[in-house]
């Protein structure tokens, strides 16, 4: 054996790189920069660090990238696993990452800096900047749709989630998506309901009002003011090398896609950027960024803004929404500021202490489940702040227990609710009849157009409410719609005598690119009146 070393070095070299190509293959790769000085408190990371290891071999993550910051420094940057793995090409603190709807809190701060500004006035119908293509409103007026509830979500727009493949569909200009979409499926400042469509409208807005294109006003009057030199709208010219490929669950490559709301969710960043970006809404004044907000301003987008308006869904549950914030008064004893994005090949968060000057940043190259993001953060938390460790460590309490409600309703529904409703289902082609017939017994049956009667799939709080959600298979008729989207689900309120809300457009589906399959979520106005009482 060694004669065959001695006389063929070049198989010897080749087989010994072909070893650390496979050790390095079976361990993540990982990068990292840790900031300390002999003043400052040394924090341990290394129960941390094994935890991420251990959850991106758990999980099969492709990388996870974290970055800490306190006091005005910068005291932990650590990337592990791959930014690309086909390309073996390590992730780092300076990888770019597609923050999803991360993007919200940079779409505010443009906001209000044009606010500042004074062109911009929070409590003016968001239609007064946004030219030919304002939002629509049936119910409520669209006077009451105020920029500042379009930035906290309580402007009666819905849910909207559209990512195209590129495959031969079209990315619609911004005002399109406006015209066709943009109608108010509740009366203003009535619930909150997370709305990418009005975060896209933002983004069109400081376009109009700054008169540059929203990605050119973010870089100049953001990014680069604030020295997020990793920072764009997509993947800017010259950071291609520094960005992430993106995965699906299935671990496999995700093609290029974009979104039609570019305010909600198209901005890519590194970690090291996004806890700077944390770094400047703490206040922390470094000085190689400019003041782009007052403090005063940098407070005001951090108050409640959602008071007491319920949530549509189950989004908010203890917390409120400031200007492009989620704010929870209590997470383990402490007030924390956050956004968190969730998408395709994409799950990252930035949260927040202000009482502690403390800024956490973790992103992830693939959709994960919240709940491990949220285990990432808490142990990053753990490790700074002792209190927040003790809370952690005692747990909450357990939830009372209860029976899981049956998808038929467990009590009689509201008496103001049985019988039969008529109406249409607004689309941007038109009207499309929609009944709906509620049975004392819980059953609601419902037809769409022409397609076949089928049962409403109900949950039983919400009738008792005066709301019926729900989910019925079927589709929306539109193009745009009906070739991906197989089922449709149902918010409405009973108000003045009527069933007003929204019908929801949705992919059941996994996204599946390699089918052609996009995401696809899309709502429209509905209105119902009774017609007869149920048999």
């Amino acid at each position: 054996m060694d004669s065959v070393w001695k006389c063929r070095p070049a198989i010897a070299t080749r087989l010994l790189m072909l070893a650390c190509m496979v050790e390095m293959l079976a361990r993540p790769a990982t990068a990292q920069r840790t900031h300390s000085s002999s003043s400052a408190p040394q924090y341990n990371f290394a129960a941390v660090r094994a935890y991420i290891n251990k959850t991106i071999a758990e999980k099969q993550l492709p990388s996870v990238s974290v970055a800490v910051a306190r006091d005005g420094k910068i005291i932990w940057e650590e990337a592990f696993g791959w930014a690309d793995r086909e390309k073996m090409i390590p992730a780092t603190p300076g990888t770019v990452y597609a923050l999803a709807s991360l993007t919200k809190p940079y779409t505010s701060t443009g906001v209000m800096e044009l606010v500042e500004q004074h062109k911009i006035d929070l409590d003016h119908a968001i239609n007064e900047y946004l030219g030919s293509a304002p939002l629509t409103a049936i119910v409520g007026g669209a006077s009451g749709a105020t920029v500042r509830r379009v930035l906290c979500h309580t402007s009666g727009l819905p849910i909207h989630s559209v990512n195209l493949l590129g495959n031969g569909d079209q990315v619609p200009p911004m005002a399109d998506t406006i015209r066709r979409y943009g109608t108010l499926v509740n009366p203003p400042g009535q619930y909150f309901d997370y709305s990418n469509l009005g975060y896209g409208a933002l983004g069109y807005m400081t376009s109009l009002v700054s008169q540059l294109d929203w990605k050119d006003y973010m870089r100049d009057k953001v990014f680069l003011p604030l020295g997020l030199l990793h920072t764009s709208v997509g993947i800017g010219p010259g950071l291609e090398d520094y960005a992430v490929a993106r995965y699906d669950n299935g671990n496999r490559r995700l093609p290029a896609f974009a979104a039609d709301t570019p305010g909600a969710s198209t901005i890519w960043s590194s970690a090291h950027d996004v806890v700077r970006f944390g770094m400047f809404q703490l206040k922390d004044h470094l000085p190689v960024q400019q003041a782009i907000l007052t403090d005063a301003t940098l407070d005001l987008m951090k108050e409640p803004a959602t008071g007491g308006v319920p949530s549509a869904g189950t989004m908010l549950g203890r917390k409120s929404y400031g200007l492009g914030w989620f704010i929870d008064p209590d997470d383990h004893g402490y007030t924390v500021l956050s956004h968190e994005g969730a998408g395709l090949g994409a799950t990252t968060t930035l949260e927040i202490f202000p009482t502690e000057d403390l800024a956490i940043v973790v992103l992830i190259n693939q959709g994960i489940d919240e709940d491990d993001l949220v285990d990432i953060v808490q142990h990053i938390a753990a490790a700074i702040l002792p209190k927040y460790a003790e809370a952690l460590k005692a747990g909450a309490p357990a939830p009372p227990q209860s029976a899981s409600p049956s998808l038929k309703t467990q009590l009689p529904p509201l008496a103001e609710l049985v019988g039969t409703w008529a109406g249409t289902a607004r689309t941007w082609q038109g009207s499309v009849p929609l009944t709906i017939t509620v049975q004392p017994d819980g059953d609601v049956h419902v037809k769409l157009g022409d397609q076949l009667e089928t049962l409403l799939t109900t949950v039983p709080p919400f009738i008792k409410e005066r709301r019926l959600v729900g989910m019925f298979t079927g589709t929306m008729p539109t193009p745009d719609v009906k070739n991906y989207a197989d089922k449709v689900g149902l918010t409405l309120s009973l108000r003045d005598g009527r069933l007003i809300g929204e019908a929801l457009a949705f992919n059941t589906m996994d996204f599946d690119p390699y089918a052609g399959k996009p995401e696809f979520t899309i709502s429209f106005y509905v209105e119902l009146t009774k017609k007869s009482p149920a048999q």
